[in-house]
């Protein structure tokens, strides 16, 4: 039963929640919020690289991302220095989902001595498949120059291979309608 229909028949007026009203500020809040702390993703590729000729020499399906990190010389810094064998970046990640627009955010939080967060939007129509690959590998490279792969299919670009929660993305693509073919 709805409650509009039921208080018209009473005699009460309906009025706007405190909850309706603040919607739209914390839309706009959360929006200037993911803004603020946003790389522009250039491109997504999917291609079949060796991560780390060291360990591994087949190749396997690779998602990297080409962004433009802007006047933040931190995020440059962290994405072109040398990282030593067997060390893993101290970095944190999780999704924000827009099934509206549909819209992929994610959220990463790089710790050390100089901590800062950064931003990824990916339009989930545009990047489907690039986004499906990623379920399956669970890391998505970022890298600041265009890619350039080597004769063993390694890549010769600076990347840096940031993990990511697989199962968050699988369901918001799985709830996903498909790309509409016109």
């Amino acid at each position: 039963m709805l409650f509009g229909w039921l208080s018209s028949r009473v005699g009460a007026r309906l009025r706007p929640s405190l909850r309706r009203r603040t919607a739209p500020l914390a839309q706009e809040s959360l929006a200037a919020e993911i803004d603020a702390d946003a790389l522009t993703v250039r491109r997504v590729w999917l291609r079949e690289l060796v991560c780390d000729p060291a360990v591994d020499a087949q190749p396997e399906p690779t998602v990297i991302a080409l962004i433009e990190p802007g006047p933040r010389s931190e995020v440059v810094d962290w994405l072109e220095a040398a990282i030593p064998t067997g060390a893993t970046p101290a970095v944190r990640t999780d999704w924000l989902f827009f099934p509206a627009t549909p819209e992929a955010v994610l959220i990463g939080v790089v710790e050390g001595d100089r901590p800062f967060r950064f931003n990824l939007r990916l339009g989930a129509d545009r990047y489907r498949r690039q986004l499906t690959a990623l379920v399956d590998t669970g890391q998505l490279g970022l890298t600041t120059l265009p890619l350039q792969i080597g004769p063993a299919l390694e890549s010769l670009s600076p990347c840096r291979f940031v993990p990511i929660k697989s199962w968050p993305l699988r369901d918001f693509l799985r709830d996903l309608p498909p790309v509409p073919v016109v």
